[in-house]
C-alpha cells in the first residue's frame, strides 16, 4: 500500500513518520484490497488532528480524530478505519455469497 503523509503547521519528525507508516502497514492484516493512504496530519494551537483517507478498491474510507496529543489522534483515526475496513470486508464477503447463490439458483433450473 502507497502511504502519503502531510503535516500542516509542524514539522513532521521521522519517529512520527515511522509510527504512522507502522499503524496503516498493520491495517493491511484485515483486507488485502487497500491500495493507498493518505494521511494529514495538522496542529491548531493545542489541538492536534489526524485524518486517514483510505483508497480501497471500489472505496473509499475516512477516519478524522482529534486529541491534545499527536499519536493519540492517529491511533484514534486508525481504529476507526479499521472497523471501517472490517465492515467494507464483511460487505465484500455478503455480495460474493449472494452472487454464488444466485449462480446455483439459475444452474438448478436448466
Amino acid at each position: 500500500m502507497k502511504i502519503n503523509i502531510t503535516a500542516r503547521h509542524f514539522d513532521l519528525t521521522s519517529a512520527l513518520k515511522e509510527y504512522i507508516e507502522e499503524t496503516l502497514t498493520k491495517l493491511e492484516r484485515f483486507s488485502n484490497h487497500l491500495i493507498e493512504a493518505h494521511v494529514i496530519l495538522e496542529k491548531e494551537g493545542y489541538r492536534h488532528i489526524a485524518e486517514m483517507v483510505l483508497h480501497v478498491n471500489r472505496s473509499t474510507l475516512m477516519a478524522k480524530e482529534e486529541s491534545d496529543d499527536m499519536y493519540m489522534a492517529a491511533d484514534r483515526a486508525a481504529e476507526k478505519l479499521e472497523k471501517q475496513i472490517k465492515r467494507y470486508e464483511e460487505r465484500l464477503k455478503d455480495e460474493r455469497h449472494r452472487a454464488g447463490s444466485r449462480n446455483k439458483e439459475t444452474q438448478g433450473r436448466r
